[in-house]
């Protein structure tokens, strides 16, 4: 019986969603019109080109194999990635590009901290996002509430002349947050790999 891993790697690339592309000519694929067949026999060599570029878009996209980061604990294998979203105080933009570099510091550091890893932050000057990959013992509610407590006191000490001239209270983050599992197959994938096991009789 393959390994999960493996029959994602295997499986991943011919079970992950078509692209949804159109023709040169604005028709969608499949459904030819005389408007597309006039394209084609006015433009010929402009169809060939922008049909040889489709194909090695969708081709690119197609054949990519699913990658799975497989982490370590002492009686626990796991891959758990999150995509958390921090919105600052009542929307206020107020980040800016260096608060931003700052800001990346901290999590860094914070993720270490947790037995995880940044994969990926970038943010606007109302909200960031955050890529995690973080072990089973942290709670995404716990890690939500601890870096928007770590990361506004860290901000509000570094950057408090600009803070100041935007909250009146010592505030940075809202206290709502959003925050989604991702990474991996998709539930499909795996729901189909479960019903596939060798169930004994």
């Amino acid at each position: 019986m393959r390994s999960l891993r493996q029959f994602l790697l295997d499986e991943g690339a011919a079970t992950m969603t078509p692209l949804r592309r159109l023709h040169p000519s604005g028709v969608r694929h499949g459904e030819p019109s005389t408007r597309f067949f006039r394209f084609v026999l006015e433009h010929p060599d402009e169809h060939r080109r922008r049909g040889i570029e489709n194909a090695a878009v969708e081709s690119r996209f197609r054949r990519r194999p699913i990658s799975v980061h497989i982490n370590k604990l002492h009686h626990c294998t796991f891959a758990r990635s999150y995509h958390f979203v921090f919105v600052t105080k009542y929307r206020r933009k107020c980040l800016t590009a260096e608060m931003l570099d700052r800001l990346k510091q901290i999590v860094t550091d914070l993720c270490e901290s947790w037995g995880g890893r940044l994969v990926e932050m970038n943010g606007e000057a109302d909200h960031v996002h955050l890529l995690l990959e973080m072990n089973p013992k942290a709670a995404p509610s716990v890690v939500a509430n601890n870096f928007k407590t770590v990361t506004s006191r860290l901000l509000r000490r570094d950057y408090g002349a600009h803070l100041n001239r935007v909250y009146r209270k010592p505030v940075l983050w809202s206290r709502s947050y959003f925050v989604a599992s991702c990474g991996g197959a998709p539930l499909p994938v795996i729901k189909h790999y479960i019903e596939r096991q060798e169930r004994p009789q």
